[in-house]
């Protein structure tokens, strides 16, 4: 048969039936020539069956012409091997109908050259099936062009696998549409390149679902420019992984926009690093929301520049955490606007540090609130600078308690401006230790109210300096209750001024100590009136030195009670000059005592006025000394009473002068 077969014409090859073509056997088939070949018509070639595509070699395969190519049944093309897909060209390729390119198994398909596919007709692919498309290697995806790509179905799309998707260029990622990208799978967008990425149409990236997103990369993600990052959309943006976020670049960053910032959340804002913190725009930190920035951590918030915090929002400053805040910098911390300050809560105020405190301006100090500035620690307090206490106002030293005051140095009391120390509460103003109250200048002394000076303790009192009590006014003074009085020291009372002591209250007087009235100079014991001599007690009056008793102004003396005058020792009376016995009065005189008229001096006896001297008892008569008696003048002598002279001793009439 084959040597028959060999001997035929081509006419007689075109008028074989299609009954005796497919009773041909392999060999009959292997004798065809070319030429008998090509004399096959298409009918005859629509009829053969794959067992004769099989036996046809790929030689003989090749002299179909595309007409007899598209004729080819589906079941005809089972017998096509890989060999002879690959003896086609391209025009036989582009022959190819639907249906036959639907019908080609995977070896059958991925035996198609570059150049086959690239004559494949746009209709084409669109019948292709996933796994047909998933079976091509790179290179011939690579093959495929631009404008039959996009006629891929989406299931086709979905056959390429995760290792080959990224044989496509630039261009034929800009040809897929935006539902092919839409379809692809998780697994297929991990394997596109940084360069097919930046390939990626707005429109087509901006179709992706949060679930695909979120396998991307932190690569693949800086592969996208600057407006691909601009338009992704708010869901997008909102469901990137915290490794995602962490990885963008910050030109990335400052591309999103206003709305995109709006929907970060804390983990997202908290997975950034300092240099990603630092280049978000003001604009776009200023619509944080308010659980976004609290994910920021403590380490990373002094990142954000000076413009960045004054472009926050005072509720976002108030929903700081006060872990936040202790992390904000010195530099950070003076470029708190006012009314963000002011909005802090005092549980964020009291975990600031001194060095943050200190970082405020005075302007930022003065517009502290008044529960702010009573809710600082003692220790704030301690830290602050004395320019900020002096930029506190009186409504701020209103509200200050006992332990902020007491916790002043020294140095920070000086500092405090009359008009805010005149402010303070009383309870306040017995926060300050002894030690520290000589802080105080003398203007701050004068510049205290009579209920403040009224409520200083006794230890605080006692810490006056001298200075000190020379400033305290005389209303002031006069207010101290005698508890108080009494703590004073001798040098304390010795400061006072003659005017201060003038104005002494009788009761204050009268509560003096023996050893406060001891110490008082002459001066100022002069400078007290009598209504302030006739309270004095014999212990005070007893206290008093020779000098002191004879400093006392006779109109005093005048006024001291009998029982006070009783008080001084039988050694002192011999103080009082002539003036001051004369300017005794008859019930004085009698009250003495025979001990303190025994110590009378001569010149004193001689001093004393005739009724003063009459209305001594015989038995204040009898202890007098002969060298008293013998002082008296003789007018003296004369108006002795008849009682008196009886009771004159032996001694005292013998020792008479004659």
């Amino acid at each position: 048969m084959p040597s028959i077969i060999s001997s035929l014409t081509s006419e007689q090859i075109a008028g074989l039936t299609s009954a005796t073509l497919r009773a041909l056997n392999t060999e009959d088939w292997a004798a065809f020539s070319s030429e008998q070949i090509k004399a096959l018509t298409t009918s005859q070639v629509s009829t053969l069956s794959s067992f004769a595509i099989k036996a046809l070699s790929t030689d003989q395969f090749a002299f179909f012409d595309t007409e007899d190519i598209a004729k080819l049944t589906t079941s005809a093309l089972l017998g096509m091997s890989s060999e002879h897909v690959k003896a086609m060209d391209s025009e036989q390729a582009a022959a190819l109908t639907t249906t036959q390119l639907g019908s080609f198994t995977t070896q059958q398909f991925t035996a198609l050259e570059t150049s086959d596919l690239q004559a494949l007709s746009s209709d084409v692919f669109k019948v292709l099936t996933s796994r047909q498309i998933g079976a091509l290697g790179t290179d011939q995806l690579a093959a495929i062009e631009s404008a039959d790509l996009a006629q891929l179905s989406t299931a086709a799309l979905r056959g390429i696998t995760s290792e080959n998707i990224d044989a496509f260029s630039s261009e034929q990622i800009r040809a897929l549409g935006t539902s092919q990208f839409q379809s692809l799978t998780t697994q297929q967008l991990k394997g596109l390149s940084t360069e097919q990425m930046a390939a990626l149409e707005t429109e087509d990236l901006r179709a992706l679902t949060t679930a695909q997103i979120r396998v991307l990369t932190t690569e693949q993600l800086n592969g996208l420019g600057t407006d691909q990052f601009a338009a992704l959309t708010t869901a997008q943006v909102a469901s990137l992984t915290t490794q995602q976020f962490a990885g963008i670049e910050t030109a990335d960053l400052q591309a999103l926009g206003t709305d995109q910032f709006r929907v970060v959340n804390s983990a997202q804002l908290g997975a950034l690093g300092t240099d990603q913190l630092a280049a978000i725009e003001t604009a776009d930190v200023a619509v944080l929301s308010t659980a976004a920035l609290r994910g920021i951590t403590s380490e990373n918030i002094d990142a954000f520049t000076t413009e960045q915090i004054r472009a926050l929002s005072t509720n976002q400053v108030l929903t700081l955490t006060t872990q936040q805040l202790r992390g904000l910098s010195t530099e950070q911390m003076a470029a708190l606007e006012t009314q963000d300050l002011r909005a802090l809560s005092t549980a964020q105020i009291r975990v600031l540090t001194t060095e943050q405190l200190n970082a405020l301006t005075t302007e930022q100090v003065a517009t502290l609130t008044t529960a702010q500035v009573a809710s600082l620690t003692a220790a704030q307090v301690t830290g602050m600078e004395t320019a900020d206490l002096q930029a506190l106002g009186t409504d701020q030293f209103r509200v200050l308690s006992s332990a902020q005051v007491g916790a002043m140095t020294t140095e920070q009391l000086a500092a405090i401006e009359t008009a805010d120390l005149a402010v303070l509460s009383t309870n306040a103003i017995r926060g300050i230790t002894s030690e520290n109250i000589d802080a105080f200048t003398t203007e701050q002394i004068q510049a205290l109210g009579t209920g403040q000076v009224q409520s200083l303790t006794t230890q605080q009192l006692k810490g006056l300096s001298t200075e000190q009590m020379a400033a305290l006014e005389s209303q002031d003074l006069r207010a101290l209750s005698t508890a108080q009085i009494r703590v004073l020291t001798t040098e304390q009372l010795n400061a006072l001024t003659t005017e201060q002591v003038g104005t002494l209250t009788t009761a204050q007087v009268a509560s003096l100590t023996n050893q406060q009235v001891a110490g008082m100079e002459t001066a100022d014991l002069q400078a007290l009136g009598t209504d302030q001599f006739r309270v004095l007690s014999s212990a005070q009056v007893g206290a008093m030195t020779t000098e002191q008793l004879a400093a006392i102004e006779t109109a005093d003396i005048a006024v001291i009670s009998t029982a006070a005058l009783r008080g001084i020792t039988s050694e002192n009376i011999d103080a009082f000059t002539t003036e001051q016995i004369r300017a005794l009065s008859t019930a004085q005189i009698q009250s003495l005592t025979t001990q303190q008229l025994k110590g009378l001096s001569t010149e004193q006896m001689a001093a004393l006025e005739t009724q003063d001297l009459r209305a001594l008892s015989t038995a204040q008569i009898r202890v007098l000394s002969t060298e008293q008696l013998n002082a008296l003048t003789t007018e003296q002598v004369a108006t002795l009473t008849t009682a008196q002279v009886a009771s004159l001793t032996n001694q005292q009439v013998a020792g008479m002068e004659t």
